[in-house]
């Protein structure tokens, strides 16, 4: 009975349980977890999660974790520049011609 006493004491005083720690879940090759797409592409991981749930960015589940492909991750976070934006230059050095 003591022993109990003395061990909850412990976790209220904020010491670190005996239960060891969960290792992080790592993707499968040529995946990120959404961690490292936020990491990538300088978002918060919320607004990671947004993109996921949102459609914007594909994303499969994979033993209890959202994944990404590579690939798609990379284009996405690719810098380009708009496409109107291109064919108004093309337009007004046209029309200028």
């Amino acid at each position: 009975m003591i022993e109990c006493l003395v061990a909850d004491d412990a976790a209220h005083r904020g010491e670190t349980s005996p239960r060891p720690r969960r290792r992080r879940k790592r993707p499968p090759p040529g995946f990120l977890t959404v961690a490292d797409l936020a990491e990538r592409s300088g978002a918060a991981p919320s607004t990671a999660y947004h993109w996921l749930e949102t459609g914007v960015l594909a994303s499969y589940r994979w033993r209890g974790i959202f994944v990404v492909a590579e690939r798609d991750a990379e284009e996405f976070v690719a810098v380009r520049p708009w496409r109107r934006a291109a064919a108004d230059a093309e337009a007004a050095e046209v029309g200028h011609g």
